[in-house]
């Protein structure tokens, strides 16, 4: 494999590692901790549910009737040359600054795109192994 296809192979795989591991932090709420009532058209699993990605802009808006597809909506789009462009994720759920950085969630007490962010160089590692293997990872529609 050339250097170039390698590189493409392995942004296009860092983006997609990006994407699983920002789904794999995020929690799902769980009412019964809580010390208020949540919400009512609170609906546990939104948060997660809603992540999307933005090539070179901000995309994706909230649907709060998501609660069980697990995956970075946005990822089918990611170029065939994805070498050049910037790749946003994004969560617009109206609580997601504040799971983010007022630690509101039990289950990220860090918040999600924090820790995720400090796991780039072991991504970018896997990402290149999965680069030069061939390996792709499997993705939702």
């Amino acid at each position: 494999m050339a250097f170039l296809d390698t590189a493409r192979e392995t942004a296009r795989a860092l983006v997609e590692l990006v994407g699983e591991e920002t789904i794999e932090a995020s929690p799902i709420g769980q009412p019964e901790l809580w010390k208020r009532k949540p919400p009512a058209d609170y609906k546990p699993g939104a948060f997660k549910s809603n992540w999307s990605l933005g090539i070179d802009a901000v995309e994706g808006g909230f649907d709060p009737d998501r609660t069980a597809s697990f995956f970075v909506s946005g990822l089918d789009r990611v170029p065939t040359d994805p070498l050049g462009h910037r790749y946003v994720f994004s969560n617009a759920a109206p609580y997601a600054f504040r799971i983010e950085f007022e630690k509101w969630a039990h289950g990220a007490p860090n918040g999600v795109v924090g820790p995720v962010s400090l796991e780039f160089s072991r991504l970018l590692g896997v990402a290149v192994e999965r680069a030069k293997s061939g390996a792709r990872a499997p993705q939702e529609v």
